[in-house]
């Protein structure tokens, strides 16, 4: 549940995720990604935007190295630069 009340999340942070690399990687419409995840494609578009805006800069800058788009915080940064 959300910290203040209100509804239960349609879908898991995983599934969002997961929606989103599938709209970015297979060109798959909203509303084919509506129907797959049975949801409404206004759930489907809220989700592109939330992951796109709050969740995938966190990845980038956990995953990747400055030189790729990456934040400075990753101690593992060095794996990458060093070709693993």
């Amino acid at each position: 549940k959300h910290k203040n009340g209100g509804r239960n999340p349609k879908l898991t942070v995983e599934e969002q995720l997961l929606l989103t690399l599938k709209y970015l990687r297979q060109y798959v419409t909203q509303k084919e990604l509506a129907y797959e995840f049975e949801v409404g494609e206004a759930t489907v578009h809220d989700v592109i935007v939330w992951v796109e805006n709050r969740l995938w800069p966190k990845l980038v800058d956990n995953i990747f190295p400055p030189a790729f788009g990456g934040g400075e915080r990753n101690i593992n940064n060095t794996m990458f630069l060093n070709g693993f």
